[in-house]
């Protein structure tokens, strides 16, 4: 069995011997990857220039796989999956060269600002409480497989737009990068149920708590619930949405504790529920309105 270098550099050679024709120019790039919860190496195919930004996939992951007795072979069709396809050419994502057409696949993602401190001051972002919104362009999206890249402060001066140009277009086309879902908590799991909780995420369930960042989302639930409510983060990609009832923040807060036993490190949220403030469209932790 390889260790980790040897197994990259096996990855790499067979990458570059399966290449396609339209692909024989490409450099095969082994590369370290920071992003929201987690940093790894990766392996991506770039045709455009080495300016340019390309997908990428998670070797630091596949090596794990390999561990557990996946054979190279499967390995790398995945990565061909994943990096390109015969009917997805690497050529077809030019749009990145145009911020007019990037601007269509930018969206927002919500993380926890403490666990991903030092990436933080390497990208553009908005601090909500204690979660941080980041931006993000999506590369490529079928059904699950879902491939983005993080715009960091190097990425937006190549750009030549304003940070908040940026956070304006992201929140503006994120609704049709991650389409929103807003379901009662019965439904999502196919029982009938009164209880009045619901379920925030997007149609892929990929960053899905990013959903709650839609003013659309938020006048939405302000309706439903009457006024203010609690948000009760279950990942990255799925949150809950509550009446505000104060005599629950503490079981609510336990119950976020336990989901979080379940849940990989890098997909956790927080550790505690949020309030919305409706009168003053603000998300609030709920350290800070019960200090």
């Amino acid at each position: 069995m390889y260790d980790f270098e040897e197994f990259v550099d096996r990855v790499k050679e067979e990458v570059e011997k399966s290449l396609p024709t339209y692909l024989k120019d490409a450099d095969v790039v082994i590369s370290d990857v920071k992003k929201i919860g987690e940093t790894y190496s990766s392996i991506g195919i770039n045709k455009l220039g080495k300016n340019e930004p390309y997908p990428v996939a998670n070797l630091t992951r596949m090596f794990e796989d390999y561990q557990k007795g996946i054979p190279i072979e499967a390995i790398v069709s995945k990565i061909e999956e994943l990096v390109y396809s015969p009917s997805l050419p690497i050529g077809d994502i030019e749009f990145l060269k145009s911020y007019d057409q990037m601007k269509k696949r930018l969206f927002v993602r919500l993380c926890n600002a403490k666990e991903n401190e030092l990436l933080l001051k390497e990208i553009p972002h908005r601090m909500i409480s204690d979660l941080a919104m980041s931006y993000h362009i999506c590369i490529r999206s079928s059904g699950t497989n879902f491939a983005s890249a993080t715009i960091d402060y190097t990425a937006l001066a190549n750009l030549g737009i304003s940070e908040e140009q940026l956070h304006e277009d992201a929140l503006r086309n994120s609704v049709e990068v991650l389409i929103p879902v807003v379901k009662p908590a019965g439904d999502m799991i196919g029982i009938s149920s009164d209880l009045p909780m619901q379920v925030i995420t997007d149609t892929i369930r990929i960053n899905g708590s990013s959903v709650i960042m839609y003013p659309e989302v938020r006048r939405e639930l302000t309706e439903f619930y009457g006024g203010d409510f609690l948000i009760i983060p279950s990942s990255i990609h799925e949150i809950l949405a509550y009446p505000f009832q104060p005599e629950r923040i503490a079981e609510f807060n336990s119950m976020v504790r336990l989901v979080n036993e379940h849940v990989d490190q890098e997909d956790r949220l927080s550790d505690h529920v949020y309030v919305y403030d409706s009168r003053n469209d603000r998300i609030l932790s709920i350290n800070d309105v019960m200090s």
